[in-house]
């Protein structure tokens, strides 16, 4: 199983797949056609191309006890203030905190309207990212909060054996360990260092025939 990389694109990502598989393991999108089975690496928008666009599951039920807050989705934009992310396709719109009542300029772009993704607002001091394959976490790496970076706890989640996943979990300001939220195994940004592509690589393959097994 190959990777094939958006030419052109200069994320992390793909300088780490780069640095760890041999040149018989690539080819770029500019040079080539996409072959069945391989793995695209690029932006939200270049592997949807290929690999067709998927429901996002933000608040995964088999985590419903790190939420520690109201999640739920609607086709209506919240009364109150509330993090807010589009439910049917991964980055239609950025996530953001926002009001109905400030927003009947925003809600009349019809490619902005529902369904979406609610959550109520909390505050997280540290966030971590964890790439999971196949039930289990692969590396764990922190990528937001004070400036010195802080280990990643260690999460008493039991994860479904067949799942893939980038899941992001932060410290709240009272102390728990929550999730922030999840991802589906694709375009998610790698956290790890350069020389540990190849642990990235291997997650996206197996991220890959996750995906391709899922109905939506």
């Amino acid at each position: 199983m190959s990777f094939y990389i958006q030419s052109g694109y200069k994320g992390k990502e793909v300088g780490s797949i780069m640095m760890n598989y041999d040149k018989s393991d690539l080819s770029y999108s500019a040079v080539s056609e996409y072959k069945e089975g391989q793995v695209p690496v690029g932006t939200v928008e270049f592997v949807e191309q290929i690999i067709g666009i998927k429901k996002p599951n933000y608040y995964p039920d088999f985590l419903s006890s790190s939420f520690y807050r109201k999640v739920y989705e609607s086709n209506e934009l919240p009364e109150k203030v509330s993090f807010v992310k589009p439910a049917d396709r991964h980055k239609r719109f950025n996530g953001m905190i926002l009001h109905k009542a400030d927003l009947s300029e925003w809600v009349e772009q019809e490619w902005r309207n529902g369904p979406y993704s609610i959550s109520e607002i909390v505050f997280f001091e540290e966030e971590w990212r964890y790439y999971v394959a196949n039930g289990k976490i692969v590396a764990a790496h922190w990528y937001l909060g004070k400036e010195i970076e802080v280990d990643p706890p260690k999460l008493n989640v039991a994860f479904p054996s067949s799942f893939c996943g980038a899941v992001d979990f932060g410290r709240l300001k009272t102390g728990e360990i929550a999730l922030v939220e999840n991802n589906l195994p694709y375009a998610c940004g790698w956290y790890g260092s350069f020389g540990d592509g190849k642990i990235y690589g291997e997650w996206l393959k197996e991220g890959f025939n996750y995906i391709k097994n899922k109905k939506t």
